[in-house]
């Protein structure tokens, strides 16, 4: 697709507030060897004065007609790279499809630009994966691409979905995410309705529905690309282990990871999910309770609860595990006696009691003999554990 004025002064917008001004010394990897297409109203209004704020020369800029994304960023004095698979001057070639990224590139670029080529690669994530390993530890990713309609300019469109599940699982920290409504008329009808698509039925009813999304995102640490995974209510922890891993697996015929690294990647997310054991059940303790009345929280539930925490003081093997998960139990039962009101059905007391009683105790040990599973909610960002 290309960069153009507006999206130009957006990137600035964006490194400034991420720590990375336009201008000399900064480093850049454009995915795709791009062109700017800016008009002559464009160029005085926008292009112009960015130059001028970088410190730069803007009379090396063409004032109308289109040209290389090359030309604006080294008048900013940008160091700007590029790659792709055409013989264009001065481009990396690199075939996004495979992610092969040369050593020397590996996390050097302050900042790395999808201004809208992923979404014609027919391996996407892997195209991801690139730019993950392209940017170097608090560097900028920042990605305009098709989100919804474009019939016809490219392979796919991401979902918000896709992207968040992205975010998530690598850990990004999102500085905007901006969709906006693309005005059909102006553009090249063949992106949207060419005449070869005429068999596809009500493929004339989508006319108006072409969105854009811009998002841009600082990658937090050195891991190991993490591929989106759509994951499923009740899905395991071991269960989403061995899918990351299998998923990953194919990163190594890039030469850019080895099967360690991918090993510790995955490990690193699976035990940042929820933190601690413990924390983590009570945080499912009050999900419950504020998506529930306490009529509706069973007995049965809470001996779940408690047997869980049983069973993981066991897994985990230290001496003064059974003092933690008695401390556990008794902030847990004091905090139900002060949260629940005492008109309800199943009373703040009968809970308390229910968390210090030794049947309680008696219950969770012949529980916690049982295989049990726990969950992973991405939704909230915690482990969910529950016995069944």
């Amino acid at each position: 697709m290309g960069w153009n004025s507006k999206m130009l002064g957006e990137l600035s917008e964006t490194l400034e507030k991420a720590g990375y001004p336009l201008g000399k010394g900064l480093r850049i990897m454009d995915i795709g060897s791009q062109d700017v297409h800016p008009g002559t109203e464009s160029y005085r209004e926008v292009l112009q004065p960015l130059v001028l704020q970088a410190g730069g020369d803007p009379g090396r800029i063409p004032e109308a007609g289109a040209f290389p994304a090359r030309v604006f960023f080294e008048a900013c004095g940008v160091d700007y790279w590029c790659i792709d698979v055409d013989e264009r001057p001065k481009t990396v070639w690199l075939d996004l499809n495979r992610g092969n990224v040369p050593k020397e590139l590996r996390g050097s670029f302050d900042v790395v630009c999808n201004a809208g080529t992923t979404e014609h690669v027919a391996n996407p994530v892997t195209a991801l994966f690139a730019i993950h390993h392209l940017t170097k530890p608090q560097g900028l990713i920042f990605h305009d691409v098709p989100m919804g309609g474009w019939a016809n300019h490219a392979f796919l469109n991401y979902t918000p979905k896709f992207w968040h599940t992205v975010i998530w699982m690598n850990r990004y920290r999102v500085l905007h995410a901006r969709i906006r409504k693309v005005d059909e008329d102006a553009a090249d009808i063949n992106n949207f309705r060419p005449e070869h698509f005429d068999y596809f039925e009500g493929l004339t009813e989508t006319i108006g529905t072409s969105f854009l999304l811009q998002l841009a995102y600082q990658k937090t640490s050195d891991h190991v690309f993490r591929p989106p995974l759509d994951m499923w209510t009740g899905m395991t922890r071991s269960q989403f282990q061995r899918c990351a891993e299998g998923a990953m697996e194919c990163y190594r015929a890039t030469g850019v990871v080895r099967k360690r690294g991918i090993g510790k990647s995955v490990r690193e997310l699976v035990s940042s999910v929820g933190g601690s054991r413990t924390s983590a059940t009570l945080k499912l303790v009050f999900a419950i309770w504020s998506q529930s009345s306490a009529s509706e929280i069973s007995l049965r539930r809470l001996f779940v609860l408690r047997s869980v925490l049983a069973l993981k003081s066991r897994k985990a093997a230290k001496p003064h595990s059974s003092l933690s998960v008695s401390i556990a139990f008794r902030s847990m039962s004091l905090l139900f006696r002060s949260t629940f009101a005492p008109t309800s059905s199943l009373t703040a007391l009968s809970l308390s009691r229910c968390f210090s009683s030794r049947l309680f105790q008696s219950r969770a040990s012949s529980i916690a003999a049982r295989p049990r599973v726990g969950s992973i909610s991405t939704s909230a960002s915690v482990v969910s554990c529950r016995n069944i």
